[in-house]
C-alpha cells in the first residue's frame, strides 16, 4: 500500500467519520440522544482523573464512589490510557468530544490498513473502515473499555500474521542474547 493511498484513505475516512459523528455542536455530555450508557459510561472517571491531576493529586483512591474504593486499581478508569492524556492536558466538554471522534476515526483507518493490507480493493478497504468505524457498534461502545483493546485488533491481527509466516527460527532468535 502506498503513501498515497494512505493519506487518501484518512482523508476520505476522516470524512466518512464527521459526517457519522455527532459534531452537531451539541455538548454530548449534557444531551442526552440515546441511553448514555454505552457512550458516557466511563465520562465520570476521565473527569475525575483530570480533576485530580489539575489540583495536583495523583488518583490512588477516589473517594466518591460508595464509601470509596482504589481508583488507580480499577481497570475502567484508564489513567494511563494514551488516548486520555489529550483530555487531561486540555480538559473541557470539546476534549471529550474530539476525543470519541477521534476513536472511531483510528479504528476506521485501521480496519482501512488491515483490508488493504489482506488484498481487498481501495473501495473495499474504504467499506471495511467506514462499517467498522462508523458503525453501530463502535458508535454505541465508543468510550467503553473493551475497544481500547477492540481498537487495536486489525493492527494485532496483522502482526500475529506477520508472526506466524516467520520461521520458527528467525522467532526464536529475536530473544537470544548476543
Amino acid at each position: 500500500m502506498s503513501a498515497r493511498e494512505m493519506i487518501l484513505g484518512a482523508v476520505l475516512m476522516a470524512l466518512i467519520v464527521y459526517i457519522c459523528s455527532p459534531l452537531s455542536g451539541e455538548n454530548y455530555t449534557q444531551t442526552v440522544l440515546v441511553d448514555p450508557a454505552g457512550v458516557l459510561q466511563v465520562y465520570p472517571w476521565i473527569y475525575y482523573n483530570s480533576d485530580q491531576l489539575e489540583r495536583g493529586h495523583f488518583p490512588l483512591w477516589n473517594h466518591l464512589t460508595g464509601l470509596g474504593q482504589p481508583h488507580l486499581a480499577n481497570i475502567q478508569t484508564a489513567l494511563f490510557y494514551p488516548l486520555y492524556w489529550a483530555w487531561y492536558a486540555v480538559g473541557g466538554e470539546s476534549a471529550y468530544g474530539w476525543l470519541m471522534v477521534f476513536r472511531l476515526w483510528l479504528a476506521a483507518m485501521l480496519w482501512f490498513i488491515f483490508a488493504r493490507k489482506r488484498t481487498a480493493s481501495f473501495a473495499g478497504a474504504l467499506v471495511t473502515g467506514a462499517a467498522y468505524g462508523a458503525g453501530g457498534y463502535a458508535l454505541w461502545f465508543s468510550q467503553l473499555i473493551d475497544l481500547n483493546s477492540q481498537l487495536l485488533l486489525s493492527a494485532l491481527m496483522l502482526a500475529w500474521t506477520s508472526l506466524a509466516r516467520m520461521p520458527f527460527g528467525n522467532f526464536c532468535s529475536r530473544f537470544q542474547r548476543s
